[in-house]
């Protein structure tokens, strides 16, 4: 089993110094959860692996110990043939974890059902049941499956459709009138080319561990936290908790800087601009009026 010091591991995966015993247990807990899926060609079947067979958090010590999956390793021994690269225009040009996670595994399929072919345009059409779908983006299991389409699925495709030659549709499946999955259908585009977001290549590792404090809005604080990040914030769970989770002050805040500053100052100049427009509250009372983005007309009045 390896054993690190909560304090080194929480270096490694980019988590600040504050509530790292808590991260890195956390993080290490949804770790364990996680799986690995493999197509085997010989066989035509996908299988799953738990990334982690044991793992464990000393209290008092803050140690940290977990053990792979010995299941994982003649996979793991012959990666080229199992696994998909990316390239760093790939990692780097989504906005949105959850997109970059679905493109990521909507390309492994691709590439596995044309490897005799060599041609993505082809296409591929999978299959995820609701409660899998939940699971893969972190939805809780009582999130309204009205809201997938419109809050999940359909960023998801726009996000892919505008910054990648790919093409994304999906349908729902019912049994009944009910919904029990979606059918997805994945393609390369070879006329379109990458639109890269070199804004986004400073994004820590630790962002995809970020975690909604309890008793705290999950949608409002996971959207202004990825927001924090594409404006270049490193840490914005510890700007947002300087704040006692105001989260309506800290959107009318954003709004405020993105209207007075983008396109003034240099854009590397925004994150600090903004941890000091939200930890010297900038908009005092008046903060109500710029929870809404002023329309460029608007602007142009004034």
């Amino acid at each position: 089993m390896n054993v690190w010091k909560a304090t080194d591991l929480a270096k490694v995966l980019n988590i600040p110094k504050e509530n790292c015993y808590r991260e890195v247990k956390n993080a290490v807990r949804d770790l364990t959860m996680k799986a690995v899926f493999i197509f085997i060609p010989e066989l035509n079947k996908e299988k799953g692996f738990p990334w982690l067979s044991i793992s464990e958090y000393e209290e008092g010590k803050g140690l940290v110990g977990f053990k792979l999956n010995y299941e994982l390793k003649p996979y793991l021994l012959n990666l080229k043939k199992n696994f998909t690269i990316f390239g760093n225009e790939i990692l780097t040009c989504f906005k949105t974890q959850n997109t970059l996670a679905f493109f990521m595994y909507a390309v492994s399929l691709l590439k596995k059902q044309t490897s005799f072919t060599h041609n993505e345009t082809e296409g591929v059409s999978f299959f995820i049941n609701i409660d899998d779908l939940k699971h893969q983006f972190f939805l809780k299991n009582n999130y309204r499956t009205n809201n997938i389409v419109p809050m999940v699925l359909r960023p998801i495709k726009e996000e892919i459709e505008s910054r990648v030659p790919y093409k994304l549709n999906y349908k729902a499946i019912r049994k009944g009138k009910v919904i029990i999955g979606y059918e997805f259908s994945f393609a390369f585009l070879p006329e379109k080319t990458i639109e890269s977001n070199q804004e986004l290549k400073e994004i820590p590792i630790g962002a995809c561990l970020a975690r909604t404090p309890e008793g705290v809005n999950d949608r409002q604080y996971q959207f202004i936290y990825k927001k924090m990040l594409s404006l270049g914030v490193k840490y914005p769970e510890n700007l947002i908790k300087t704040t006692n989770y105001d989260l309506p002050r800290i959107w009318a805040t954003i709004n405020y800087v993105l209207y007075s500053y983008v396109g003034v100052v240099d854009a590397t100049a925004i994150p600090k601009i903004l941890n000091k427009a939200i930890t010297d509250n900038y908009l005092g009372v008046d903060y109500e009026k710029w929870l809404k983005l002023p329309k460029k007309a608007e602007k142009e009045q004034q």
